[in-house]
């Protein structure tokens, strides 16, 4: 039966573990592969942007803050309101700041997901805070419910899409499924084999 080393090489020993956990019994690897690492996408893109005008915002808050100091030896850190000012802006600098980084820790987050063709099922095992998901399909008919093609032969199968309400009112869709895949073709064809497996 097929491992995850038969597929890619660079697998680290926690995800080769969260892996087996999640195989059910009598249940085989078809195919492992792991997204395309893209820096850029439309969603990190919006939240990058949106991470400046914030900045600016915080930049003019904390000069009022320390006094409009004309230079940092002009800063009385005695008075009254520097302190509190500076400790009550620290959560909006996080903010901002962790907007900024999106577009990394996404990177950093696809090039340690994996995607799984199993006998069964099709597999996202995606790390987080501390420890790992896994988002399981099972292999049938029209599993596909989206297909987005990108330039050089990129694109996503979505196989999952939750709409989510904000408490603005708002509502936000999530998709779920292989994403940034590096080879769109490859893993249509890789899919469709397993599920005609699975019906035979």
């Amino acid at each position: 039966m097929a491992s995850i080393s038969d597929f890619i090489n660079d697998a680290m020993p926690r995800e080769r573990e969260e892996l087996d956990k999640a195989l059910l019994e009598g249940e085989g690897i078809r195919w492992v592969e792991r997204p395309f690492p893209q820096l850029w996408c439309p969603e990190t893109l919006i939240l990058f942007v949106s991470a400046f005008p914030g900045l600016v915002f915080m930049c003019i808050w904390t000069y009022m803050v320390l006094g409009e100091p004309a230079s940092p030896d002009a800063i009385d850190w005695s008075a009254p309101m520097v302190l509190p000012g500076l400790l009550f802006s620290i959560p909006f600098w996080l903010v901002d700041f962790y907007l900024l980084a999106t577009p990394w820790l996404r990177r950093r987050k696809l090039r340690r997901t994996l995607y799984v063709l199993t006998t069964r099922r099709a597999l996202v095992l995606e790390p987080t805070l501390l420890s790992y998901k896994l988002l399981p399909y099972p292999l049938e008919e029209g599993m596909v419910l989206e297909r987005h093609s990108r330039a050089g032969g990129r694109g996503d199968l979505v196989f999952g899409i939750e709409r989510r309400h904000s408490s603005k009112g708002g509502t936000r869709t999530y998709r779920y499924g292989f994403m940034s895949l590096a080879d769109l073709q490859e893993a249509e064809r890789r899919l469709h084999e397993a599920v005609e497996a699975r019906k035979a």
